[in-house]
C-alpha cells in the first residue's frame, strides 16, 4: 500500500486531497517505484534555501525531487513559483502544480532533464500524463 503525504507550509490555501489523488494516480499509472511520498509545499524562499543546500544553486525553483532510498521520495513544489507559471502559461494554478508533481514523479521515476533530448522526452511523458489525469473524474 502506497502512502502519501501532502504538508503546506505556506499561506495559499490549496487542494491537498486533490494533490493527494494526482499523485496516487501518476504513481500507478508510471509504476513509480517508492512506497512513500512526501510532498511539501513550500514558498520561493524555503524552496531557494533547499535548492542552494542540495544542489548548489542559490536561486528558487519550481519543484525539487529526492529519493530518500529506494522506497521513499519527496517532492518539494513552491506555490510562489507555480502561480507565477500559471500565469505566464494562463492556466489554473491546480492544473500548474499538478504538472510539477508529475515532472517530480518522474525524476524520482529516473527521468532527466539535463540535455535537449532528454527535456523533450520528458515534456512529452509529462503532457501526455496530464491528459491522463485530467480525463480522469
Amino acid at each position: 500500500m502506497r502512502e502519501i503525504y501532502v504538508h503546506n507550509l505556506t499561506k495559499t490555501k490549496f487542494d491537498l486531497k486533490l494533490l493527494k489523488n494526482i499523485v496516487k494516480t501518476v504513481c500507478h499509472l508510471r509504476r513509480i517505484k517508492q512506497e512513500e511520498i512526501g510532498i511539501i509545499l513550500l514558498d520561493d524562499q524555503k524552496i531557494q534555501e533547499y535548492n542552494l543546500k542540495y544542489r548548489g544553486a542559490d536561486r528558487a525553483t519550481d519543484v525539487l525531487a529526492f529519493s530518500v532510498d529506494e522506497k521513499t521520495g519527496e517532492l518539494f513544489i513552491s506555490l510562489e513559483s507555480a502561480r507565477k507559471q500559471a500565469r505566464v502559461y494562463r492556466q489554473s494554478l491546480k492544473k500548474e502544480v499538478s504538472l510539477l508533481a508529475i515532472h517530480g514523479l518522474l525524476h524520482l521515476n529516473g527521468y532527466d532533464d539535463t540535455t535537449q533530448k532528454s527535456r523533450m522526452k520528458m515534456r512529452k511523458e509529462e503532457k501526455a500524463i496530464l491528459n491522463l489525469v485530467e480525463t480522469i473524474p
